[in-house]
């Protein structure tokens, strides 16, 4: 379902951000940001219920950065599933990260 606001509108969210003037701010945001050379986003599992503690996430970039990606740290380039296994990079599309059945209504993941 679509966010109050858009269904009013008629629009759905991100439909205008590649378009017009967003997308040549899009087109030259290497102009104002710089790549990160580190690891900056830690792909990991969490149980089902468990709500990790903000000490828990940032030690995650750091594991990472030390010790390369593992089934506690990992990257979109090197996933790991729920068992610890390493799977096949996520290149895209959606869905490409899910494990079990989708939940969604109408099953868009």
């Amino acid at each position: 379902m679509a966010h109050p606001r858009h269904r009013l509108s008629g629009t759905r969210p991100g439909r205008g951000t590649y378009r017009g003037g967003h997308l040549e701010a899009t087109r030259r945001r290497r102009e104002w940001f710089a790549r990160h050379v580190e690891a900056h986003v830690v792909l990991r599992w969490v149980p089902a219920g468990a709500r990790p503690t903000a000490g828990e996430a940032l030690e995650r970039p750091a594991e990472l950065r030390a010790l390369g990606p593992s089934p506690r740290a990992a990257t979109f380039a090197s996933p790991y599933t729920a068992a610890g296994h390493p799977r096949a990079a996520v290149t895209a599309g959606r869905g490409a990260w899910r494990e079990g059945p989708c939940r969604r209504p109408g099953g868009h993941c």
